[in-house]
């Protein structure tokens, strides 16, 4: 939608942005790790560009994760070329980078935990992993 969107007012860069076709979650990691900034409105890559440690610029009425943009890793902006123009061109990267803001990497094991709990009854396991 956003190439059609683009192609629709004939907008062309200068040679400073590059348009390219959707990728897989790998080749978007390489993308992002080798970025200086992320300009998105997905709430996934935001995040994602958190723990890469590149500030995002998300265009949107609100932040999808409130924490970092409080941290300073997220600048939401009103959907707008000259505004988007200058977010990017006057972009700074915090000099701290919080650990543990949106999670502390346990939520696989915390989630197996609750399911185990969840599942068993009066005591007598019901069901117990391998």
């Amino acid at each position: 939608r956003t190439g059609k969107a683009i192609n629709s007012i004939k907008w062309q860069s200068n040679g400073n942005v590059k348009f390219i076709d959707p990728v897989g979650y790998l080749d978007l990691m390489c993308l992002l790790l080798n970025s200086k900034i992320v300009v998105t409105d997905s709430g996934g890559l935001s995040r994602e560009s958190f723990w890469a440690h590149k500030p995002s610029i998300v265009p949107m009425a609100a932040a999808p994760w409130l924490e970092i943009e409080q941290a300073g890793w997220m600048h939401v902006i009103e959907p707008k070329n000259d505004v988007l123009f200058n977010s990017v061109q006057n972009i700074t990267i915090p000099n701290a980078h919080p650990e543990g803001l949106i999670g502390d990497g346990n939520a696989g094991e915390k989630i197996i935990n609750s399911i185990y709990n969840f599942i068993k009854k009066d005591n007598s396991i019901i069901w117990k992993p391998e």
